[in-house]
């Protein structure tokens, strides 16, 4: 199963035009057994393999310009990464007291493009979209 899961990730890699290096592959891997968005000293911790920030954030910048892992910014403790292969569009909603991040499925985003665009004076089309949610989770309130 091991060596299925780091084929897969080395198939992700190729198949966007990444060199599927030993330490990418330990990043997606990472990125992949967790639920929720990660920062960089939280990959860097979870890591199996001995590594710096630089090169992290470097390989992360990376794989985000072909977006096989989505950069996320809640407005803390800086960037959070999560990998954005193989998953549904998807939105957060983050506790602000204790940061537990819940992830919120089935995106309605047409409807929400299309309210966008009929307001807008000046676009004619959306690429992407990325929204969050912020509130207090039933442990915390």
């Amino acid at each position: 199963m091991k060596n299925t899961v780091r084929q897969n990730l080395s198939d992700t890699l190729k198949n966007a035009k990444h060199k599927a290096t030993p330490r990418r592959i330990a990043i997606l891997n990472v990125l992949k057994k967790n639920p929720s968005p990660l920062t960089v000293s939280q990959i860097l911790e979870k890591l199996p393999i001995t590594s710096n920030q630089t090169t992290i954030y470097r390989a992360l910048e990376a794989l985000t310009s072909t977006e096989v892992v989505k950069k996320i910014d809640f407005g803390d403790t800086g960037a959070r990464y999560e990998l954005n292969v193989g998953t549904n569009h998807h939105h957060h909603i983050v506790c602000k007291q204790c940061g537990k991040i819940e992830d919120i499925e089935n995106c309605s985003s047409d409807e929400l493009e299309k309210l966008v665009l009929k307001k807008s004076k000046s676009f004619t089309s959306i690429q992407n979209h990325a929204l969050e949610f912020f509130g207090v989770c039933t442990k915390c309130s």
